[in-house]
């Protein structure tokens, strides 16, 4: 399972071990709004194309102090390149850094309605003088 993963990584401490709304196979049905404590969205977000409204409709499943984990392929890991189009995976309509995903999120959501507890790259065993990506590259 993906979210196994992610639990043995630097996400554990916001994964925990209760019990996790992953979006990956069904993100389009999402729960009953304010519902939720964790929703994680793996590799969803570069693929949708209004982000702001997928954010924003992520975001108003979880109850007060719930969690959204997102992981998106980092541009210059996964691409190696800082603009779209991608050469390895044609629905992917954007390139994230982690900056641009902060941008995204701060344009998304109101002021004052969220925190940003983690920002950071999963790049543990990435080969960086490999030819092709090989590791972990979000």
């Amino acid at each position: 399972m993906i979210l196994d993963a992610y639990r043995a990584g630097p996400l554990a401490p916001f994964l925990g071990s209760g019990p996790v709304r992953d979006l990956s196979s069904a993100p389009e049905i999402l729960p009953a709004p304010g519902s939720q404590p964790l929703l994680f969205a793996p590799w969803l977000l570069q693929d949708i194309g209004d982000y702001r409204g997928a954010l924003q409709r992520w975001f108003d499943c979880l109850e007060i102090g719930g969690r959204l984990i997102l992981t998106v392929p980092h541009a210059f890991l996964y691409e190696r390149q800082d603009s779209a189009p991608s050469r390895r995976r044609p629905a992917q309509r954007r390139l994230y850094t982690p900056r641009a995903l902060a941008e995204e999120l701060e344009e998304a959501l109101a002021p004052n309605s969220y925190r940003l507890r983690w920002l950071g790259d999963l790049d543990e065993g990435y080969d960086y003088g490999a030819r092709s990506p090989s590791g972990r590259y979000e």
